[in-house]
């Protein structure tokens, strides 16, 4: 900016640039008054559309700001334009936004916390009785005064309710903090600026956002379909009653969330108070701690050494006149226990028992020494449409048969690291010990599954259909949709859940020429057409 002056407004110092535009901490001339200028250069941007969206987009900021006087919502002052700069004057608040705060001390305290989400809360529920969604709050918008107190600002992509929605109100927002309903450009109310309230309340407590992902399309599509980890797995002074109101207010339907913002900050500060000296964490410090549990467990690897066979015999009823007559006659018998099993007996020195260590014999999968020698039996049949499957020797000696299935069935199961597989349903014959089995299908996802051999007998996993998001927007909507000629049930706007693949997608409108376009929709991706007649 190199003029001193805007409007009557004197240009003291830079506070900070985004997107659009450059904010400066300025001077009234003619009350004398400390205020915040927001500008936009318009006349850089060559595309006039551009321009007028950007201008309409400062306008409605002032707008918005207008309709609303709230100790905890800046306060706007003027507008207008002058030598291709489009400004609002605001008031100007000392201090850094919550993102700054953030990233320079890494955290709130609990007492913070607790009087930022009650203080936007009480704001953001002032500005939905006066008809103004904000649908854009996040960190960046969030300043914290020097007194202690909360001021939301920038309204510029607030929709007001008694105005209706334009085309360039569609997928307003910043997207780790949209709520589902933005992101399928369906009706917006207060609700979803609880919903961004609650994504911010999360982060704040457990110092990881619900949603996260590097691609866009992935992380829209995460909002959209999949359900965070609950908060008390990522900071254990938390409990699973705090997740539970967390949970409600990142619902994916609006009216599974709570009725208001306040409601949602009351509920959250009470659920807090029964956690024990519960501090929040620092951004990314849950991943160093040994109590996270991501969205996905995360199955250790199985131990090098097998246990000694005393430990698994434990876990079972034991039979107090076996074991006796165990001890009785142990000398006479551990010639034949070696004989009829290859493998060693427990080593005699572990000593954390006080148990006597029993012979092999008492391995109930196995015939008892005491009993009358028979003939090892053939290995139980499988279902008649299973194959079984038995591992390369080296993996181990014979502990289990496990039955392997799947829904839907036909799956491809591989285990551990070995080539051996089968197709369900089938059986496998795994050694003793934990086992991944690895499952894949033609148009789902793949999926691994963990199994412990003796105790888990049989191992099903049900696998998801491949599906990509497809979104269709026309202007004006109520159009009929086509995909590859076929008609579908639901007119524009759309959200089509369908299979990966490249589809031709066509948009008609009675009296006006069809639309006809090539896509291509991917697994676990969210793709947008967008259309509008002239």
């Amino acid at each position: 900016m190199q003029c001193q002056t805007i409007g009557r407004y004197q240009i003291l110092a830079e506070l900070g640039r985004g997107a659009m535009g450059v904010v400066f901490r300025a001077s009234d001339s003619v009350i004398g008054r400390t205020v915040a200028i927001k500008t936009i250069r318009l006349d850089s941007f060559s595309d006039p559309a551009e321009r007028d969206r950007l201008k309409e987009r400062l306008l409605r900021e002032a707008r918005s700001a207008g309709l609303l006087s709230h100790r905890n919502i800046v306060t706007g002052y003027d507008v207008g334009e002058e030598n291709g700069v489009a400004f609002i004057a605001m008031e100007f608040v000392a201090g850094q936004t919550l993102e700054q705060a953030l990233r320079s001390r890494g955290r709130l305290d609990g007492d913070q916390v607790l009087a930022v989400i009650a203080q936007v809360a009480s704001a953001l529920d002032y500005a939905h009785s006066q008809g103004v969604v904000h649908r854009d709050i996040k960190p960046g918008n969030m300043m914290l005064a020097e007194d202690g107190s909360v001021r939301i600002t920038d309204f510029g992509v607030a929709k007001l309710l008694s105005h209706q929605a334009t085309q360039s109100d569609m997928m307003l927002g910043t997207p780790n903090y949209m709520a589902p309903e933005q992101i399928e450009s369906r009706g917006v109310d207060g609700r979803t600026d609880q919903f961004a309230l609650a994504v911010i309340s999360y982060e704040l407590l457990t110092g990881e956002r619900p949603f996260q992902s590097e691609a866009l399309a992935s992380l829209l599509y995460r909002i959209l379909r999949e359900d965070p980890a609950p908060p008390h797995l990522l900071n254990a002074a938390l409990t699973d009653r705090v997740s539970a109101v967390l949970t409600r207010a990142l619902a994916k339907a609006p009216a599974d969330r709570f009725a208001t913002c306040s409601a949602f900050a009351k509920a959250l500060t009470q659920s807090l108070a029964g956690c024990k000296n519960w501090q929040p964490l620092a951004r990314a410090a849950a991943g160093t701690m040994a109590t996270v549990v991501g969205p996905t467990e995360v199955v250790p690897p199985a131990p090098a050494v097998e246990p000694p066979a005393f430990t698994r015999v434990e876990s079972r009823p034991r039979r107090g006149m076996r074991v006796v007559l165990l001890l009785l006659v142990g000398v006479l018998i551990a010639g034949a226990g070696y004989w009829l099993y290859p493998w060693s007996p427990a080593p005699a020195t572990v000593t954390q028992t006080k148990e006597p260590p029993p012979t092999p014999a008492v391995d109930e999968s196995r015939p008892s020494p005491l009993a009358e020698p028979v003939t090892p039996a053939a290995q139980p049949p499988a279902v008649q449409t299973a194959s079984t499957v038995r591992p390369n020797p080296s993996t181990g000696p014979v502990s289990g048969l496990v039955e392997i299935d799947s829904n839907p069935l036909g799956a491809v199961v591989r285990f551990d690291n070995t080539k051996d597989q089968c197709k369900t349903p089938c059986s496998m014959e795994l050694s003793q010990g934990r086992h991944l089995l690895h499952y894949s299908l033609d148009g789902h996802r793949p999926g691994t599954l963990a199994i412990t051999v003796p105790q888990e007998g049989s191992a099903t996993m049900r696998l998801d259909p491949m599906r990509g998001t497809l979104l269709v927007h026309t202007t004006p909507p109520g159009a009929t949709i086509l995909l590859n000629g076929q008609a579908q049930k639901d007119t524009s706007p759309a959200t089509l859940r369908i299979a990966p693949g490249k589809y031709k997608i066509t948009l008609r409108r009675e009296g006006a020429r069809d639309y006809t376009q090539d896509v291509e929709v991917r697994d676990e991706t969210i793709t947008q057409v967008d259309f509008n007649w002239p």
